[in-house]
């Protein structure tokens, strides 16, 4: 795992919002591991050439699982009371570079008759000598 800055972008249902931050990422052949901190809580990415998990601790907690053209149940937890959560994903691509990576997911979020349509945008960067960019 390296050190590197954190790029991304969330749509949720056509709002978009932006942060950057501090991370670590590991590439593998064909393995993707980013973790990063933002607000109150610790998102750990992991990608394995077939499907993306994505998981979250601190002020909320969130476990999904991405699978292309799949429905996957997922967790989401807020304050104590978790609940089931359905994915249903339509996109997930990635470029792997020399120095970093960049990965798109576009998918839905299922809560009973509730969707949510979400596209997230990541790009983790560290420079070659593995320094933060």
């Amino acid at each position: 795992m390296r050190a590197c800055q954190v790029h991304i972008t969330t749509t949720a249902d056509g709002k978009e919002s932006r942060f950057v931050c501090q991370g670590t990422l590991g590439v593998e052949t064909r393995e993707i591991r980013l973790r990063y901190t933002e607000a109150s809580g610790t998102t750990e990415l992991y990608f394995d050439g077939n499907a993306v998990t994505i998981t979250r601790q601190g002020d909320y907690s969130m476990r999904l699982l991405l699978r292309k053209g799949e429905i996957c149940m997922g967790m989401l937890g807020i304050s104590g009371s978790e609940g089931v959560v359905q994915t249903q994903t339509d996109r997930i691509a990635y470029s792997v570079k020399d120095c970093g990576v960049t990965m798109t997911l576009h998918y839905a979020l299922v809560f009973g008759l509730e969707r949510q349509a979400m596209k997230i945008k990541i790009a983790a960067k560290y420079d070659k000598d593995g320094e933060k960019e």
